[in-house]
């Protein structure tokens, strides 16, 4: 392993999967608090995927914006700054003078979930790949130095998987096409164990950061 990333800040945009209480922002919008902290084994940064990837390359948390239920989509009805498209949500992963230089993307569950269009015009936002395209450029505008890794969306190991998965295969289409590292979470290798078949727990964050690690160290 290199020192690439030892003390380089990164930063967090993701749905409930990335909560954590008295961690991640907005306050309020946590699916890891409370007596899910206790259910899941998710007490603190180092049991969640993401802790568990910044300790082990060597890095520092600036901001973990993540906001259960949240989707990349926006719905066309209503302006709402939980959806990853937002400009809300793009703009707040810095702190201060301070600016990312990883900004991990783990969105999409949600959109999944609620069967949203994965295709679409490029003006409907209410679209995923659109949207999700909306979301990466807004991050490269807003911090333009920062490297962007999209995630594909994972499945728990009880879940059924969705063969083949339109949704990641709009992530992994659009991180080439706007020179974005993928990591590919879609892989056997990645299911994760998750007492309600969709929130990892410990041993699940841990299963996910192998993963991500794996491809992290590797070559593009």
């Amino acid at each position: 392993m290199t020192d690439r990333y030892k003390g380089k800040y990164f930063s967090v945009l993701g749905d409930s999967m990335s909560t954590l209480q008295g961690v991640s922002q907005p306050e309020g919008a946590e699916f890891y608090a409370l007596g899910r902290k206790r259910e899941f084994g998710v007490f603190t940064q180092e049991d969640t995927w993401w802790g568990m990837v910044i300790d082990a390359l060597g890095g520092r948390l600036l901001v973990c914006d993540a906001f259960s239920g949240s989707t990349v989509t926006r719905d066309p009805l209503y302006e709402y700054p939980s959806y990853g498209c937002s400009n809300e949500r793009t703009g707040s992963l810095h702190r201060f003078d301070a600016l990312p230089d990883v900004i991990m993307v783990l969105l999409g569950a949600n959109d999944r979930g609620m069967r949203v269009a994965a295709e679409g015009e490029s003006a409907q936002l209410w679209a995923f790949e659109p949207a999700y395209g909306a979301m990466v450029q807004k991050l490269k505008n807003n911090y333009p130095r920062a490297e962007i890794w999209c995630l594909s969306i994972p499945t728990a190991q009880s879940a059924r998987a969705m063969s083949p998965d339109p949704y990641s295969a709009a992530i992994k289409r659009l991180s080439q096409e706007l020179d974005c590292r993928f990591i590919d979470l879609t892989a056997d290798a990645a299911r994760y164990s998750s007492p309600d078949d969709l929130h990892p727990d410990r041993a699940g964050m841990e299963r996910l950061a192998g993963v991500i690690l794996a491809q992290a160290r590797g070559n593009r």
